[in-house]
């Protein structure tokens, strides 16, 4: 078995301050002695290059031992742990698009706007369009079919199609339901109705809406009389403001089916009942739709819901009423 090699370094451990002197080793002549020189010379450089400095001791100086002592030493002498180079590209990259992200955000045009009203539009109409049918099924089913002969009697025609009371509304309604046969047997009717309902409704909001009145008076600053054409002026033109509620403020706006009357006067709150002390709404409304009769409570109850105040014996005759004025 070969003998394993040993070398100077594994022998020889130099501390920093430790002087070597060589020259004892190069007194011979042997080149033994000259190898061992150089591998010396070697040792000594690589130990001083990977010697640590050693701070200058300080004698008010605490050396951290325990790892709590040397994160409270890091903080305070301000050093930072390094991070590696991939972690710090990854938080600038995620902060620059965090900063970008919130910039978008703040900038929403109104081609923006209406591109995402749109697509709300178009997710929520698969779901009416699926209510519709689900309502319109149910409702065959509760009415049933209908009767070959209520067919047969009644004339049905393709090109006239007349909502029952909309009122400008939208529903279409299908053929063979009831609610056609209903408009079939009182198409005209339902017409008529329907043309002086919205005749009506548009002349009371053109009465009670605001409008300005111009009364022209002749003979103010030039001649007037028969044969005579007059000029409206500033001078002789009076102007008179109704004041009125507008049809958009009106509370049947957009409810073309009822007609709701603005001029009813409205009760003040000061002249409105009050309810008695110790009762809510609901044990009021109770205690006055109960029933007094005799049938549904006993007699000593009954006796005492139709007691009079004053109270006089059998035979005793009651003195009358006297005013007197105090």
């Amino acid at each position: 078995m070969a003998a394993s090699k040993i070398s100077v370094a594994d022998l020889v451990k130099f501390e920093e301050g430790d002087r070597i002197d060589v020259g004892e080793l190069g007194e011979g002549q042997d080149a033994v002695y000259a190898a061992v020189r150089e591998e010396v010379f070697d040792v000594v450089e690589q130990r001083r290059k990977k010697a640590p400095r050693k701070r200058e001791e300080d004698f008010y100086e605490i050396t951290p031992l325990t790892s709590l002592e040397k994160s409270m030493d890091r903080i305070l002498h301000g050093e930072k742990a390094r991070e590696p180079g991939a972690v710090v590209f990854e938080k600038n990259f995620k902060y620059e698009f965090d900063r970008k992200m919130r910039r978008i955000k703040r900038i929403k045009s109104k081609a923006y706007r209406r591109i995402r009203r749109q697509g709300r539009l178009k997710s929520k109409m698969p779901e009416e369009e699926n209510t519709q049918e689900n309502h319109l099924g149910s409702e065959d089913k509760r009415h049933g079919g209908v009767p070959d002969i209520l067919l047969k009697e009644i004339e049905v025609e393709d090109d006239e199609k007349t909502p029952i009371l909309s009122f400008g509304g939208d529903e279409e309604v299908e053929e063979g339901t009831q609610e056609e046969l209903v408009r079939l047997a009182f198409k005209d009717d339902a017409a008529d109705n329907e043309r002086v309902f919205e005749e009506e409704k548009r002349e009371i909001v053109n009465r009670e809406a605001p409008r300005v009145e111009e009364v022209v008076l002749p003979g103010w600053g030039e001649w007037a009389g028969p044969g005579l054409e007059v000029i409206k002026t500033k001078s002789n033109t009076v102007r008179n403001v109704v004041e009125g509620i507008k049809y958009s403020n009106r509370k049947d706006f957009n409810r073309s089916h009822i007609i709701i009357n603005e001029s009813v006067p409205q009760v003040d709150k000061k002249f409105l009942a009050e309810l008695p002390f110790g009762y809510t709404e609901s044990e009021y409304n109770e205690k006055i739709n109960a029933s007094i009769s005799r049938e549904r409570n006993t007699l000593r109850i009954f006796k005492r819901l139709v007691r009079t105040r004053t109270r006089h014996a059998n035979g005793e005759a009651a003195e009358a009423f006297c005013y007197s004025p105090g």
